[in-house]
């Protein structure tokens, strides 16, 4: 089963055993059995498809639609029955009135209505209209003491969660206008999103209920004070309509229970304003008669419908328009006076003209007012469309919308009991307008000497008659036609275009000129100017792997827009980066190309330029290649420190000329100052270089570094010292008579003798140098260092402690005796 195509999702209910016939019985949309299908907004199909069902033994599958209508609801092909008879009954004897026949009705009924103008509001007070109670029996509808006008307000509460829907229902029937509204004061305190409170009409006496108004829960409280609210019922314009509140729980999810006012939704002051109510009514069924006949009052109004019932027991379609009448006696005159409106010429397109104002006269009751062709207003109110009395000594306006063409007239028709008069309005004639909008024509440049040319087509617009035309210098074309240079005329739409002959000579202008209504424009041609050698100069003698860029040439020579290639190389055209693309170049356009030159020696490289058919070419040779440098070295160093970096002399790379491979061994390399180096790299002509390395850590041990550029090698040599770690002989001075168990310091020795630095140890002690802290760990010292040494005296008296420090091979002994 689908519905546009889309599957609708299905429940089929089980076959009941021994009971009825073999039937397919299925549930659409998860109904369930205990619920009735929603009443549709308008006419929905669904088709449905039913497959290898076995008939006689044999497999068949049916395919039929299933459309669900709203009987109750007028289609836009159905009918309605319609009224007609007298607006003006007279009173105290039956009048009878007809309607059309409704092609699917058995029988008919009509509506009866007296109706006046709606009063009065539903306040909750003794003086309010009255209210059908719809609440649950275990709260009041009145409350007391929290209404927004006076002292009492219509309560709706959900006391339970079976408290689903909660009504109250006001009494009267109401038949709004174009301009009725319905005004209420409500609020609604604390709700939650499954709890809407709604104003509601109906159109069908109750039966069923739509929103007009509605206000969701917060999950908390909604609204904290009473505040005024306006609908507009002029949708329902010409309806019988019943109103209604509603305080309504989904069914589902959470919710405020209670009755208090802070969980109810209040409401008060319900008033219809500028529309018509329903006092008595009465409802006759005709069988299948088209007419009905009621007894009018003198003075009453009177609301009329009809309707079609499709069969016996139906309770009828939607009520056809309503029909208006007002009684009257023997003595009542609905014909007015002859009245006119003054027509209105020259006014502007498209505007609401509003008419004189006419004043009723001549009639003792109101009469019917209808319009056709525009609306109607009476003593200055709303404009409205739908037909409705008038009294006498009323004031009436009609207007309209002015026609969108020039010189056009609109007629609109005002009725009043079997009067008539027309209200005219006509537009402004069209002025004459031969000046037309500015157009131009695009000029064409560096275009073939002595040739036709044909500007582009301009079309003539802002006239509203035939313009002159004429031309200078040329001739001219009307929407494709021949050419003339005949002076002529041209209407608002056609297209134009000109003509003439370039100049023989070259880089010449030719002007047509044309002028239409008095506006003119020019056409220019200018010719391509004399061409000249467009040359890229050749480059010899170029250092290899270079980026070599050619001189700049200015395009020339050209009769229209060309392609532009390149291969070998990159082209930059006016200035622009520099490309390979593909692309385009005219005259006076400037080109530079450019390539990277060979890496060879005395080896061309070429790049071609295609311009259209002409190819130009750029040519680049290289130098006799030289990557030997002159012979250099580098000055060695001797009596170097061990294990300690050496630098270089500087030396100035000469004798190449193109950047030259080099490398390093045993050492780093700078070039040009830069950071050192390991790794391989080039040089070129000009550049220094200087080279380093560690020395050796032997006494007169030597270390080289190579460095090589092109082949040619220079080595930098260091030489150590001859390395002295023999102090001359030094000693400490005993000391007597010390503390017991008292540390003992000695005097101070500065080591001499020794020319780099020498191993130092200490056994029975401690050692401090140049005034350090004191270490019994092994470590080193140089020339002029101070030495001095320390031990805790012995614990007992008359006894020795000796430390002994090592420098070198050089031992000295330090030692304290106690008292």
């Amino acid at each position: 089963m689908t519905q546009g195509g889309v599957s609708v999702p299905l429940a089929r209910d089980p076959l009941a055993s021994n009971m009825g016939e073999p039937t397919i019985v299925w549930r659409p949309n998860n109904l369930t059995a205990d619920q009735n299908w929603p009443k549709p907004s308008s006419d929905a199909t669904y088709q449905v498809s039913i497959s290898n069902v076995v008939v006689g033994g044999q497999s068949r599958s049916f395919n039929y639609p299933v459309t669900i209508i709203d009987p109750q609801t007028v289609g836009s092909a159905e009918q309605q029955a319609e009224i007609s008879g007298s607006t003006s009954p007279a009173s105290g004897t039956p009048a009878t009135y007809s309607f059309n026949a409704v092609s699917i009705a058995q029988q008919y009924e009509a509506y009866v209505a007296e109706i006046a103008a709606a009063s009065g509001a539903y306040n909750a007070e003794s003086n309010s209209l009255s209210v059908t109670d719809g609440t649950d029996s275990s709260y009041t509808l009145v409350y007391s003491g929290s209404g927004s006008n006076g002292t009492n307000v219509y309560r709706l509460a959900h006391p339970t969660v079976n408290a689903l829907s909660e009504t109250v229902e006001f009494v009267d029937t109401y038949i709004p206008a174009s301009n009725s509204v319905l005004t209420f004061d409500s609020k609604l305190g604390y709700a939650t999103s499954a709890q809407t409170a709604a104003l509601q009409v109906s159109v069908d006496g109750g039966a069923s209920w739509q929103n007009i108004y509605s206000k969701v829960g917060v999950n908390g409280i909604t609204e904290s004070s009473f505040s005024a609210k306006t609908v507009s019922l002029s949708a329902y314009a010409n309806k019988l309509i019943k109103l209604r509140a509603e305080y309504r729980f989904a069914g589902s999810g959470s919710l405020y229970t209670g009755t208090g006012t802070n969980v109810s939704f209040l409401l008060d002051n319900v008033q219809v304003t500028n529309a018509k109510k329903v006092v008595t009514n009465s409802t006759q069924n005709t069988g299948s008669n088209t007419s009905f006949a009621f007894t009018p009052v003198n003075g009453k109004q009177y609301a009329l419908a009809a309707r079609a019932i499709p069969w016996a027991g139906y309770p009828g379609l939607e009520w056809g328009p309503l029909f208006y009448a007002e009684a009257a006696d023997s003595n009542v005159d609905t014909t007015p006076d002859a009245f006119s409106f003054t027509a209105q010429t020259n006014v502007a397109r498209s505007s609401e003209m509003t008419s004189n104002s006419i004043t009723v006269s001549g009639i003792n009751t109101a009469a019917a007012i209808s319009v056709t062709n525009g609306s109607y207003s009476i003593n200055g109110g709303a404009f409205t469309t739908s037909p409705g009395l008038v009294s006498n000594g009323q004031t009436v306006r009609v207007r309209h919308t002015s026609s969108a063409n020039y010189a056009t007239k609109v007629d609109t028709s005002l009725t009043i009991g079997g009067v008539s008069s027309t209200f005219s309005s006509t537009t402004v004639a069209e002025s004459i307008d031969t000046t037309p909008d500015a157009f131009s024509f695009t000029a064409q440049t560096n275009v073939a000497r002595s040739s036709a040319m044909t500007s582009n087509s301009v079309t003539v617009g802002g006239i509203n008659a035939p313009a002159a035309i004429s031309v200078s210098g040329g001739s001219y074309s009307i929407n494709g036609l021949a050419f003339t240079s005949a002076a002529g005329t041209v209407s608002n739409g056609q297209t134009v275009r000109v003509q003439h002959t370039s100049s023989a000579n070259y880089a010449t202008k030719v002007d047509t000129s044309l002028t239409i209504g008095g506006v003119s424009s020019t056409f220019s041609s200018t010719t391509v100017a004399e061409s000249i050698p467009m040359i890229f100069s050749e480059q010899t003698n170029v250092l290899p792997s270079t980026l070599m860029t050619s001189n700049s040439i200015t395009v020339n020579g050209l009769t229209a827009l060309v392609a532009l290639s390149i291969t070998g190389g990159e082209y930059s055209k006016n200035n622009a980066a520099f490309t390979k693309a593909k692309g385009t170049v005219q005259n006076g356009d400037s080109l530079v190309v450019r390539h990277t030159s060979s890496s060879r020696s005395q080896m061309a490289v070429i790049t071609a330029v295609k311009l259209g058919t002409q190819t130009l070419t750029f040519k680049s040779t290289t130098m006799v290649i030289d990557t030997v440098p002159d012979a250099f070295s580098f000055t060695g160093s001797t009596e170097v420190m061990p294990s300690t970096p050496v630098e270089s002399n500087l030396i100035t790379l000469a004798g190449m000329n193109t950047p030259t491979a080099i490398s390093v061994t045993g050492g780093e390399y700078s070039l040009n100052n830069g950071a050192y180096t390991k790794a391989k790299g080039t040089a070129k002509a000009g550049d220094t270089l200087r080279v380093r390395h560690v020395s050796s850590s032997r006494s007169q041990g030597r270390v080289t570094t190579t460095m090589t550029v092109g082949g040619v090698r220079g080595m930098f040599v260091s030489t150590v010292m001859t390395l002295d770690t023999v102090p001359d002989a030094f000693s400490f001075t005993a000391k007597t008579a010390v503390a017991l168990n008292t540390v003992v310091e000695s005097d101070s020795v500065t080591i001499a003798g020794i020319n780099v630095p020498t191993a130092v140890s200490i056994s029975g002690g401690e050692y401090s140098i140049n005034g350090g802290a004191y270490t019994k760990a092994k470590g080193t010292l140089k020339a002029s260092d101070i030495l001095r040494v320390r031990h805790v005296s012995s614990r007992s008296a008359k006894k020795s402690v000796t430390t002994t420090v090592t420098v070198g091979t050089v031992r000295a002994l330090f030692k304290s005796t106690t008292q």
